[in-house]
C-alpha cells in the first residue's frame, strides 16, 4: 500500500476554558493504495495452477464434492478485530477491483469511483484490499486484526513462513495465505497473512464461515499489513463481490449483506500524553497512548477514523467523573475531501481545581456516540508551614514549599477558579480586583493564588488524606493527612 501522510495544525481558540486559549490540534490523512501488484505475473501463474492441481486431486480422491452450479455464495466479511482489540473498528479499505482495463492512471472500481489502482506494467487490481487502522504495524505485532473465512469451503492453497514486513518489492519474495473451494467451485484468495499465522488446518480440509484463517500482514508483494481478497468463479474468471453500476463482471453482489461504497466510522478515540509518533515501515507508531493522568497534565484527545469526507460534523465532550462537562467543542471538516483513514487530535489541560477519578472523552459523529474513560489524579504536596485565616471577607492564604517542591494551585472544592495565571474569584462579586486579595507563596517557581469567597479548600498532602480549610467555620486535617512529617513539620493556624 502507498502511504502519504499529510499533517495540519490548526489553530483553535475555546472560550469555555473561562478565558480564550490557543490550542494544540491538528489532523492527519492517508491514502493507503498499492504501487506494487499484490502477486507478481509469476506468482500468480504460479499460484493458480497449484489451486487447479490440487483441486483435481482432492476431487480424485474423493475429498471435494464436484462443484454446484446451483449453488449461491453469499460473502461475510473476511476481516475482524481480536477478542483482545476493544476499539471501535479495526479496518479501512484502501482499493477495490479495478474495472478498467486500459493503463496506466486509467481507473474505475464497481461505483464508478477511482477507488483501485493500476500499474504502468499493464497491471489492474484483481481484489479487494483491507488495510488494518489504526497503527496497523502495532496492530500486527499484537495478532489484533484476524482473517475470517468469508464462506465454508475447502482448503485448495496453503502457505505460510515467508517474511510479513514488507514495504514493497525489497525483500518481497512469496505471500503467506490461504485459498478456498467453495460448493459451486468458486475460490476466494486471502494473501499477505502474518508469518506463523496461517491457520492449522491443511489441504483438503474444511473451514466453517467465519473460522479462524490468519492474521492481517505484509507478506509478498506488499506496503503494509493488509488482507488482499480475491475471488475467481468456477472457470478462474475474476469476480468482483461488489455490485454496482460499473461492475461488468457479476450482475448480482456475493456479500450477504453489501457494505456501502463510503462507510464512514471511527475506529478509535484515545488519550495521549504526547502527540503519536508514526513510524516509517516496517517500525511499528510510537503511540504515546495513556489513561492515567494528573490535575495540571496536557491531554492528547485522538480520534481515527476511516471514509472521512469534506463537512463531516463531529462534536467532542470531556465529562468530569460527576458527569457535568468540563468542555465541548463542534468540529466540521473543511481540511479533505477524501481519506480512506485519518485522524484529528486537541491538546487541552486538566485545570488544577478540577475533580479528580475517571474521566470520559465523548465523540458524536453521524448520530453515534463513542466513549472513552481515563482517570485523573491528584499532585502531592509537601508544606514547611501553611497558614490561613480570613481578613475582611477575603482568605489569605501563605505558604512555604519544601525545596524540590513546585506549587501551582489548590484544588477549590466547589468553588473552582477560572484561570490557571494568577486570578482572585468570588462568585459573590462582580469586582474581581487581585490587589483585594493577599497571598504569599514560595518555591523553586514562584506563584501566587488569590481565592476570595472560597468556601472550602481542600489541599492533598503526599502521604493521603486531606488538609481541608472551611470559611469561616472550621478547618482540619483528615486522620491521614497527620501522619505527614515535612522536614519543619506541618502548622496550620486559625485566624478567624
Amino acid at each position: 500500500m502507498r502511504t502519504i501522510l499529510v499533517i495540519v495544525m490548526i489553530i483553535l481558540v475555546f472560550p469555555v476554558l473561562g478565558h480564550a486559549r490557543q490550542v494544540d490540534t491538528g489532523f492527519g490523512g492517508f491514502d493507503l493504495r498499492n504501487e506494487v501488484p499484490c502477486l507478481s505475473e509469476r506468482q500468480r501463474a504460479r499460484l493458480y495452477k497449484e489451486m487447479r492441481t490440487n483441486t483435481e486431486l482432492l476431487l480424485s480422491q474423493g475429498m471435494l464434492p464436484e462443484a454446484d452450479a446451483n449453488l449461491v455464495v453469499h460473502f461475510q466479511w473476511p476481516v475482524r478485530a481480536a477478542a483482545s482489540l476493544t476499539d471501535y473498528g479495526c479496518y479501512g479499505v484502501s482499493g477495490f477491483v479495478d474495472h478498467d482495463p486500459t493503463y496506466p492512471g486509467n481507473l474505475s472500481d464497481w461505483n464508478c469511483g477511482a477507488r483501485t489502482y493500476d500499474l504502468d506494467s499493464g497491471y489492474n487490481h484483481q481484489g479487494t484490499d483491507i488495510f488494518n487502522w489504526p497503527f496497523y504495524w502495532n496492530k500486527m505485532d499484537n495478532d489484533e486484526v484476524e482473517v475470517a473465512c468469508a464462506q465454508l469451503g475447502t482448503i485448495v492453497h496453503r502457505q505460510d513462513g515467508n517474511y510479513d514486513r514488507s514495504c514493497g518489492f525489497d525483500n518481497a519474495g512469496d505471500w503467506n495465505g490461504v485459498a478456498v473451494r467453495h460448493g459451486d467451485g468458486s475460490i476466494a484468495v486471502y494473501g499477505h497473512f502474518k508469518n506463523g499465522s496461517v491457520t492449522s488446518k491443511q489441504l483438503g480440509e474444511v473451514v466453517l464461515t467465519g473460522e479462524y484463517l490468519g492474521i492481517v500482514g505484509s507478506s509478498g508483494f506488499s506496503t503494509g499489513p493488509h488482507l488482499h481478497f480475491e475471488v475467481v468463479d468456477v472457470n478462474n474468471n475474476l469476480i468482483d463481490p461488489f455490485s454496482g453500476p460499473c461492475n461488468s463482471l457479476n450482475p448480482t453482489t456475493w456479500w450477504a449483506n453489501q457494505k456501502p461504497y463510503y462507510e464512514p466510522a471511527i475506529n478509535k478515540i484515545s488519550t495521549h500524553s504526547a502527540p503519536v509518533e508514526w513510524g516509517t515501515c516496517p517500525d511499528p507508531d510510537v503511540t504515546n497512548e495513556s489513561n492515567l493522568f494528573k490535575v495540571g497534565d496536557d491531554v492528547y484527545y485522538y480520534i481515527f477514523g476511516k471514509d472521512g469526507l469534506r463537512l463531516d460534523e463531529y462534536t467532542m465532550t470531556v465529562r468530569r467523573p460527576d458527569g457535568t462537562v468540563m468542555i465541548s467543542w463542534p468540529h466540521t471538516n473543511n481540511e479533505f475531501d477524501f481519506y480512506p483513514a485519518y485522524y484529528y487530535f486537541w491538546s487541552l489541560p486538566i485545570p488544577l481545581y478540577e475533580q479528580t477519578g475517571d474521566w470520559k472523552f465523548e465523540v458524536v459523529y453521524k448520530g453515534e456516540t463513542y466513549e472513552h474513560v481515563f482517570n485523573v489524579g491528584t499532585v502531592p504536596v509537601v508544606f514547611h508551614h501553611f497558614d490561613a485565616f480570613v481578613d475582611g471577607g477575603s482568605v489569605i492564604l501563605t505558604w512555604d514549599l519544601a525545596a524540590d517542591e513546585v506549587f501551582d494551585g489548590f484544588a477549590g472544592r466547589g468553588w473552582p477558579p477560572r484561570e490557571r495565571a494568577d486570578f482572585a474569584y468570588n462568585p459573590e462579586r462582580v469586582d474581581q480586583n487581585p490587589r483585594q486579595c493577599r497571598m504569599v507563596g514560595h518555591s523553586l517557581v514562584s506563584r501566587h493564588r488569590c481565592f476570595v469567597g472560597v468556601r472550602r479548600l481542600s489541599v492533598s498532602p503526599p502521604c493521603g488524606g486531606s488538609i481541608l480549610f472551611g470559611f469561616p467555620h472550621f478547618h482540619g486535617l483528615t486522620p491521614e493527612a497527620t501522619k505527614c512529617r515535612p522536614p519543619r513539620g506541618l502548622r496550620v493556624f486559625r485566624r478567624f
